[in-house]
């Protein structure tokens, strides 16, 4: 077969080039990246240090999740299990504390939807099961809300971020109420809070967690991919929020 002309070719680069385009442009990326060797760093305002790797993959109450491994302080050894749902929403599936305490939840919570909008609701009627027995731990239901649509300035960078929290946080959460423990299974402190927002995890797009509250408030310090992830302006992320 006679090879196609160099004119030839650049035209059929271009035909394949603008029907690929319009898929692209359309591609929001994950409010939480999740790939091996992904990694976050974070410092407090109190002065505490803390760095989340995604350390490898595991099945969970028969569904397959990414596991976040906290490497310092209060949390140091906690893993938290994530995946991302059929419709690119941010799940929480449980936690292990590797004390002699941890939870598999069924189905895995909506922590933060795919496109999230100011005033978005996601609940989830969860089932928790000790991981260590199988048995039912609690069954209860959670909502998460997308309670702030911010651009979020953080040693990192600053970046157009939604802030999640829970509605009826304590009455909703037996995680908290018996064990003084956060969904994902973070060590709460009695603290006051330092930020006056009902919001507890600002996400944003392509990047993760940028600012989370876990008695003190972590911020950003700075975070990297072992593999390309696709970049979009600031703008152009802001809008997907619009």
């Amino acid at each position: 077969m006679k090879a196609p002309s160099v004119p030839a070719a650049l035209a059929l680069s271009a035909v394949l080039l603008s029907c690929a385009l319009p898929v692209l442009a359309g591609v929001l990326p994950p409010m939480l990246p999740l790939e091996i060797g992904n990694h976050w760093e974070y410092q407090s305002l109190g002065g505490d240090h803390q760095v989340e790797t995604i350390t490898g993959t595991a099945t969970v109450l028969g569904r397959a999740v990414f596991v976040k491994h906290y490497a310092e302080g209060l949390n140091a050894g906690l893993e938290n299990w994530w995946r991302i749902g059929p419709g690119g929403d941010v799940q929480l599936a449980g936690f292990d504390r590797h004390d002699g305490f941890s939870l598999g939840y069924d189905p895995p919570l909506t922590f933060c939807g795919a496109s999230p909008v100011l005033g978005d609701l996601w609940p989830t009627h969860v089932v928790a099961y000790d991981m260590a027995t199988m048995a039912v731990y609690a069954e209860f239901d959670i909502t998460f809300s997308a309670l702030e649509d911010v651009s979020l300035s953080v040693p990192a960078g600053t970046f157009p971020s939604i802030g999640v929290g829970q509605v009826l946080a304590k009455a909703a959460n037996p995680v908290l109420a018996l064990r003084g423990l956060a969904l994902d299974g973070r060590q709460l402190k009695t603290t006051p809070n330092t930020i006056a927002s009902d919001a507890t995890d600002w996400f944003s797009a392509g990047v993760g967690e940028v600012q989370y509250r876990s008695g003190d408030t972590y911020l950003l310090v700075s975070y990297g991919y072992p593999t390309p992830t696709l970049t979009t302006s600031w703008g152009a992320l802001k809008r997907t929020y619009r």
